[in-house]
């Protein structure tokens, strides 16, 4: 879709904020109003939408992504948010190192292991590492943790943290992301540690290179959609 409007902007106050397109509320795919719980998050939003320079594309516009997702999607499907984010605890990416090279090895316990000790410090969550892919069970208790975990985030952050591990394939990062523990960058670059291990050997494919910077954008619009909740709280 072609651009259509001059100006997005913003209103409301007492956590209804709406963004405007030309003094027109802006809808979500379902055709709904967003009704936005900060003023930052609105302000984040309508910048997106004035940064379009022709064409309005929806990979280019990660916070209203978010948005939408929470606005057309929540409560009704939280449950199915819920169950898919906590299930990313039993094949947590984190858990699952080489058996070689040692260099890769080490790189791995360098950046992964402390990220599992605080999880298990700040949470409570007590995954457990293995070496090479063969699938391992996780403990109950830590399952049951992460379950509580979840669900106690509001439909806002629930939304966030889901995206964050479909992204990373780690619900550990996702966390760490949530809790202002790892920058975005920081978050992205341990998701594909195995892969730029593998870059440096053999170089980058263009396919590859597109799609890392893709997950790099939605990463840091979770960030953004992170931040621009909490300076509502």
């Amino acid at each position: 879709m072609k651009r259509f409007y001059k100006t997005a902007t913003i209103e409301g106050s007492d956590g209804r904020f709406q963004v405007l397109l030309d003094g027109k509320s802006v809808r979500t795919p379902a055709r709904s109003p967003h009704v936005l719980p900060t003023e930052a998050l609105a302000g984040a939003i309508a910048c997106e939408w004035n940064a379009v320079e022709d064409e309005i594309r929806a990979d280019d516009m990660p916070v209203t992504k978010l948005a939408n997702s929470v606005t057309d999607l929540m409560p009704q499907r939280r449950h199915v948010a819920v169950a898919e984010t906590a299930a990313f605890a039993e094949t947590d990416l984190l858990c699952y190192r080489a058996t070689a090279p040692a260099d890769l090895v080490a790189r791995q316990t360098a950046a992964w292991q402390p990220w599992l000790v605080w999880c298990a410090g700040h949470h409570g969550i007590e995954l457990e590492a293995t070496a090479g892919m063969t699938p391992i069970a996780q403990p109950p208790a830590a399952l049951s943790r992460v379950q509580e975990v979840i669900t106690g985030l509001d439909d806002w952050r629930l939304v966030a943290i889901h995206s964050a591990t479909q992204i990373t394939g780690s619900l550990i990062l996702a966390l760490a992301l949530l809790e202002q523990k790892l920058a975005a960058s920081e978050a992205h670059a341990a998701s594909l540690l195995d892969e730029q291990y593998t870059i440096e050997v053999w170089g980058q494919e263009i396919e590859q290179a597109t799609r890392h910077r893709n997950l790099a954008r939605d990463l840091e619009g979770v960030a953004v959609f992170l931040e621009a909740l909490r300076q509502g709280d």
